[in-house]
């Protein structure tokens, strides 16, 4: 493999920054947000079967989604560091954090 087909240093530094920076918190912040609203909205109607009923699926549905979100941030600091140790065994320098 010729050193014209390797990602420079910055480039490498790019990729690893963008998996790095994706906004996980927020969207945690934002999930966390609508299970307390489904939950409040759930205790407004208990008495309710059918509505009640339909808070229990949203509340799978934002659950899901933040089983999704954690799976998905493992995945990613998996594959930065798969990136950092294929940039290692190439020779390029670990960028400063």
């Amino acid at each position: 493999m010729s050193t014209q087909t390797m990602p420079s240093q910055a480039q490498l530094e790019a990729i690893l920054s963008a998996l790095r920076e994706v906004p996980y918190q927020t969207a945690e912040t934002a999930l966390g947000a609508q299970l307390k609203a489904i939950d409040d909205w759930e205790r407004q109607v208990h008495d309710q079967a059918a509505l009640a009923a339909l808070a229990g699926v949203l509340r799978a549905q934002v659950q899901a989604a933040q089983r999704m979100l954690d799976v998905t941030r493992r995945e990613s600091e998996q594959v930065a560091e798969a990136m950092r140790r294929a940039a290692r065994a190439f020779g390029v320098p670990p960028a400063s954090s």
